[in-house]
């Protein structure tokens, strides 16, 4: 197939959505897809009805999300537009609503993401929608609407999303709509008998649990502070629990000698870092509130690693498979209650050997994007219309 593909950034910059637009159109042309990049798209110089919206929502104490105003949408179709003008491509495949909604070309468009807007805005507790202008709130809609209703196909790696989409009342919404999980955005991955040589014997063995947090920048969100207190209570019942922290911090520096502070990792000028400390680690300790997929779990998984977290409803839920590949704790759970879990593995641990077995099967299985890609394809395929 010969895929345009669009997107706000460099899709071919590894550090940019955590990888996931570059494996995935890495792998795309692994399976001898031809694909034609559009981007990064810049959107920076705001129309002035723009400028004056967010200006208003300032003064008002509001946040403002400038590249889902339906004004900039317009610009940066216009320009994704200019830029496919004469373009033999397939479909236009893209990871955004803007682009999706208002790209001026003759394409097909298929959308691909992890993100969509909420139909009813009320009640939203995710930090990054919250406190938003409520006219910047109904242009959101407006332009994630416009996206789904112009693309032949929507893929989304959750459950959630897909539901969230369908919300949207499009006709044939259900014909379009599917779930394709993330894969693991890992340049090799590991071998299996990395997973097959995990017991929870060589845990006790050792007399050192080591745990892992990797988060993006916001602490808050991914539990960053649930994480720290489970550890100290585990260290408060005798046991020797170390913690590795990659990318989030919290405002004030943690000065425990149990935490290791890694900070960001740049997998372009480090490939081998992150790798190691998902080799080295344990279990993965997230208590993400609310996640668009949570690509760490599948890395973590090809590990081996079992992994816990909230069962938040969103697309942690797809992965993490409870009970399988790791522990999804209800939404209103405390650090105590996830010491306890962890705790259960000292006490069963066959539990732990069981999912280190079922988290790398479940990578081999679903979180892989060859998988991904493969099924990606198909399902693009099979909408495009016939004379396309």
């Amino acid at each position: 197939m010969h895929l345009a593909f669009a997107t706000l950034y460099d899709p071919r910059d590894p550090r940019r959505g955590s990888g996931t637009f570059y494996f995935m159109s890495r792998e795309l042309e692994r399976q001898g897809h031809r694909v034609d990049y559009v981007g990064p798209v810049d959107f920076s110089r705001l129309p002035l009805v723009s400028r004056l919206l967010r200006r208003t929502a300032r003064l008002l104490g509001k946040r403002y999300r400038s590249f889902q105003d339906v004004f900039v949408a317009r610009r940066i179709g216009e320009e994704v537009g200019r830029r496919l003008r004469g373009s033999e491509a397939d479909v236009l495949l893209t990871n955004d609503y803007s682009i999706a909604g208002y790209a001026r070309c003759r394409l097909p468009v298929a959308l691909y993401t992890d993100t969509i807007f909420p139909r009813r805005y009320g009640g939203v507790k995710h930090p990054w929608l919250t406190g938003l202008f409520a006219l910047n709130v109904l242009s959101c809609q407006h332009v994630n609407r416009r996206g789904l209703e112009r693309s032949v196909f929507w893929g989304f790696p959750s459950d959630w999303a897909v539901e969230e989409a369908l919300g949207y009342g499009i006709p044939g919404g259900s014909s379009r709509a599917l779930c394709i999980e993330f894969g693991a955005n890992l340049f090799a991955a590991p071998p299996a008998e990395v997973a097959a040589g995990r017991t929870f014997a060589k845990v006790v063995e050792r007399g050192r649990l080591r745990l892992l947090f990797v988060g993006n920048r916001d602490w808050e969100l991914k539990g960053g502070d649930v994480a720290v207190a489970a550890v100290e209570e585990l260290r408060r019942q005798g046991l020797d629990v170390r913690l590795d922290l990659v990318g989030a911090q919290p405002s004030q520096p943690l000065a425990q000698s149990w935490i290791r502070v890694h900070g960001l990792i740049d997998k372009t000028k480090d490939p081998d870092r992150l790798d190691e400390l998902y080799a080295a680690n344990d279990l993965l300790l997230v208590p993400s509130k609310a996640e668009g997929f949570g690509v760490t779990f599948v890395e973590a998984a090809a590990y081996g690693l079992p992994s816990l977290s909230y069962d938040s409803g969103t697309g942690v839920n797809n992965a993490v498979r409870h009970g399988k590949s790791g522990l999804l704790l209800p939404l209103d759970s405390g650090a105590d209650a996830f010491a306890d879990r962890i705790r259960g593995f000292y006490d069963d641990p066959s539990l732990y050997d069981r999912m280190a077995r079922d988290a790398r099967a479940f990578y081999e299985s679903v979180g892989n994007w060859p998988r991904a890609v493969k099924r990606l394809v198909e399902a693009i395929a099979a909408r495009l219309p016939a004379e396309s």
